[in-house]
């Protein structure tokens, strides 16, 4: 059976439907460098498979990926970040020990400059000593794809079936618009808030989930406008039939490497409203006509949000539509790894 090492910064939701799912078809150990970031609280349940190693300094840290590596002995590394903390040492033991060593990343931030050339220089310098780099959708594809010896999409995946889905009939204004992220100025909160402020409330309600510095913000629209509602930081569990309770999912966002609250959105049967800077409505909402795209702009997240008011029908058939999508994707967890085990096997 296939031995299998992965690497990153925190435990996610997502990551863990992912890992689960493929500790069912091989030896696998996950090895994360710390419990949690900022804004970024989920309570995840345990797992034999999973290590944290809360890690301080790179002495420490490297004996116990040091205990990992001996117990485990990878055939596999798979390392979600080049500039994470002793992924180059990583990178030399799998050398050492001819064990296949992959990047698993999201494409890159938006940079201008200098800092382009810097980082194509950093890709160049390490890119092309790694088996091969695994993108997280299509655009880390492309920007990773020249420096790589070979380049597989797999984007961030989800177990679907945790998700309650949406009843397949038409809504009954006011709809029910749903945001779920950090409420920071990358993730468009303020341009959000702005737009239904000047919506009437019999026509749209606007619920947010989530935590951040723009949180003031959110407060100050609850509290001047009633269909604007904060729900504040939810845990997995409850997010999964959360979904379901609404009819559009909306994600202004400036960048996002992937997004997945995009797919947890299509599990439930729900069109989405995002960016072309979102990488997961990229690659499975624009492309697939089940959703709406919008600038981060007020005026634009409002005419993306009348759209649905005017056209309520295509909030189920969009939805219908983008589950679909979902399930038939590499955003489904099990298909992710059947298709990954394929990769590495073949």
């Amino acid at each position: 059976m296939l031995r299998v090492l992965v690497v990153s910064n925190i435990p996610t939701p997502y990551q863990m439907d992912f890992l689960d799912e493929l500790s069912k078809h091989c030896q696998l150990k996950a090895a994360f460098l710390w419990s949690r970031e900022a804004n970024r609280d989920w309570t995840l349940s345990e797992h034999p498979w999973l290590t944290i190693l809360e890690h301080t300094d790179d002495a420490t840290s490297k004996q116990k990926f040091q205990a990992l590596l001996d117990e485990l002995k990878p055939d596999v590394i798979i390392v979600g970040g080049y500039r994470l903390p002793l992924a180059s040492w990583l990178r030399h033991y799998a050398t050492k020990h001819k064990t296949r060593y992959f990047y698993w990343l999201e494409k890159p931030l938006p940079a201008s400059g200098w800092r382009i050339l810097a980082r194509k220089l950093i890709w160049a310098s390490t890119l092309p000593f790694a088996h091969g780099v695994i993108g997280i959708g299509s655009e880390a594809v492309a920007a990773y794809g020249p420096y790589a010896r070979r380049v597989f999409t797999m984007p961030y995946s989800i177990n679907e079936a945790r998700y309650a889905r949406r009843a397949a009939t038409p809504p009954a204004l006011p709809l029910r618009f749903f945001f779920v992220g950090q409420f920071i100025e990358r993730k468009g909160t303020a341009e959000l808030l702005e737009a239904f402020a000047s919506i009437s409330p019999d026509k749209a309600i606007l619920s947010l989930a989530g935590s951040g510095e723009q949180k003031p913000l959110v407060e100050a629209a609850t509290a001047k406008h009633a269909h604007i509602k904060l729900m504040g930081f939810m845990e997995p569990a409850a997010l999964a039939a959360e979904f379901s309770k609404h009819d559009v999912f909306i994600l202004p966002s400036r960048h996002d490497g992937w997004a997945v609250v995009v797919a947890e959105a299509m599990a439930a049967g729900l069109p989405v409203i995002s960016t072309a800077h979102t990488g997961a409505f990229v690659d499975l909402v624009a492309a697939n006509d089940c959703g709406r795209a919008c600038e981060v702009t007020a005026e634009s997240i409002r005419a993306a949000v009348q759209y649905y008011i005017d056209n309520p029908t295509e909030v189920t058939r969009q939805g219908a539509r983008g589950y679909e999508v979902l399930v038939g994707s590499r955003a489904k967890a099990t298909r992710a790894v059947a298709d990954l085990l394929n990769m590495l096997e073949g």
